[in-house]
């Protein structure tokens, strides 16, 4: 778990186009979890980490849409602090389907509400802004609209950055604290996320039959388990 130097460059700038892709230009796909999870696994030399962490991201909040004003959990920062998280502290000790993963992914759902609560903050200020904009275009002031575009850029920039990037840089730094507990080691081998998510992924059945929701939130920890079983047989097959 070195600093990297120019690959947390990289990411940064990574984790800002994922913003924009998302927000304000492109829409290319980039900013779902599964894209950004698998291309920042890969820059930091674990592609597989960033994939499932990227898997479980988008299983969470995969019918939560950014439709008229609602603004759900920002899945592209929490994407990608999940996959930075479990690629960069995985080590041979700690195999990318067990621990890493999970605190990974527990960041990353951190990062996503984050982010969800920073965009609502920035479009509050925007609607303030509005009457402004508005001026500008009915006075055809490009120069002025040219600032406005520049200083929307740089606002998304600042929330991709604080949202996403200081908590995965953070978190990176805290994982040598997090494996000094001893039942991070005792169970490393063990895989102690299956007992936990079988568990949780029981009680979301059971409330998803008793509300009836049809969101998959709730039962996204099954997902879990059986991407972890498929993830573990392949890396079981490849030693």
């Amino acid at each position: 778990m070195e600093s990297f130097g120019w690959i947390w460059l990289v990411a940064a700038l990574l984790v800002i186009l994922a913003e924009l892709d998302s927000t304000a230009a492109f829409q290319t796909m980039l900013g779902q979890p599964v894209v950004i999870g698998t291309l920042t696994g890969s820059l930091f030399g674990n592609w597989q980490a960033g994939l499932a962490a990227g898997i479980m991201l988008q299983l969470f909040w995969i019918d939560h849409l950014p439709l008229g004003g609602r603004i759900p959990p920002h899945l592209g920062i929490g994407g990608f602090t999940a996959a930075l998280v479990a690629s960069a502290v995985s080590s041979n000790l700690f195999p990318y389907t067990g621990w890493p993963l999970l605190y990974g992914i527990l960041w990353g759902a951190a990062t996503a509400f984050l982010g969800g609560y920073l965009t609502r903050i920035l479009r509050n200020i925007n609607d303030r802004l509005m009457p402004i904009v508005d001026l500008a275009v009915e006075e055809c002031d490009t120069k002025k609209l040219s600032r406005f575009i520049w200083l929307g850029i740089l606002n998304h920039s600042v929330l991709a950055i604080v949202a996403g990037w200081i908590p995965a840089r953070i978190a990176v730094s805290l994982w040598p604290l997090i494996t000094r507990i001893p039942v991070v080691f005792q169970k490393a081998e063990s895989h102690l996320p299956i007992e936990l998510f079988v568990a949780v992924g029981a009680l979301s059945l059971a409330r998803l039959h008793v509300t009836r929701s049809r969101t998959l939130i709730f039962a996204a920890p099954l997902f879990f388990v059986l991407l972890f079983l498929i993830l573990q047989s392949i890396n079981l097959e490849g030693s």
